[in-house]
């Protein structure tokens, strides 16, 4: 009798001095300007860039070369995030609406959550030996010390090659240092 062994793992990454998220009632706490270059963790050999949470579909942005994102709330539900470059000059500005591009769920800003079947995802479809259900959420917002905070948590359940059960999750965590109120 053939029995097939499943395979368990579960990945994090956070800065070395990882602080909880801070409870966000009020959009005007978000009021600041942030490092556009995220800190992860020591390991990580690759930056997250704000300006890529926040602008994601514009292509025209050259991510590396925004110095600063500045964050205003203009109302009880909307923002207004400006890109500047290491001149302080706007090179992109977008207004967001709570309930429209952004919810507020446990204090923290709702940015994206996904859920998918695999390998149904086209840019996954081929080659893809893992077949199951996989879930994604993106939560932006302040630490407990007034920096800015991403998390991005993931989890999939499903057959490798239709024969081993795996089960995977993961936390990935990025703070965006607060360089002026």
């Amino acid at each position: 009798m053939l029995v097939a062994q499943s395979c368990v793992a579960v990945l994090s990454s956070a800065p070395p001095d990882n602080v909880e998220f801070a409870s966000v009632t009020d959009l005007h706490q978000l009021d600041g300007r942030y490092r556009n270059r995220g800190e992860g963790s020591p390991e990580q050999e690759w930056s997250l860039f704000l300006s890529t949470l926040v602008f994601p579909g514009d292509k025209t942005l050259d991510h590396a070369s925004i110095a600063a994102i500045d964050v205003r709330a203009t109302s009880a539900t909307a923002l207004v995030v400006r890109a500047l470059d290491a001149h302080g000059i706007v090179v992109k500005e977008s207004a967001f609406v709570r309930g429209r591009e952004f919810d507020l769920k446990e204090g923290r800003l709702l940015i994206s959550k996904r859920f998918a079947v695999s390998p149904f995802i086209e840019s996954e479809a081929r080659d893809n030996p893992f077949i199951g259900p996989m879930t994604e959420t993106v939560e932006l917002g302040i630490d407990l010390r007034g920096h800015g905070k991403y998390r991005s948590s993931n989890f999939a359940a499903g057959l490798v090659y239709l024969f081993m059960p795996v089960v995977l999750g993961g936390r990935d965590h990025v703070r965006f240092e607060r360089v002026e109120d």
